[in-house]
């Protein structure tokens, strides 16, 4: 699952030319970090509740890393 390593929003950086071509994928969160929370924002707003905060995120998480093996399975297929 390496593509969860890379950036959630890559910028583009300006070559020496003057053209926007090459991109940083270094930069901000990562798609997992990304997904991780936007899935600990849904899990808070449902009515489930957890009985800690590591369970919350933890959840998260597992959420976040299904949603990444689904997208690299269907990046397979394409």
């Amino acid at each position: 699952m390496n593509n969860g390593n890379r950036s959630a929003m890559p910028t583009y950086i300006n070559d020496k030319i003057g053209v926007y071509n090459t991109i940083n994928d270094l930069t901000g969160l990562t798609k997992r970090e990304f997904f991780a929370g936007m899935a600990m924002q849904a899990n808070r707003s449902r009515s489930t509740t957890y009985e800690s905060w590591e369970d919350l995120a933890k959840d998260s998480v597992e959420m976040a890393d299904s949603l990444l093996a689904e997208l690299d399975k269907l990046a397979n297929v394409i």
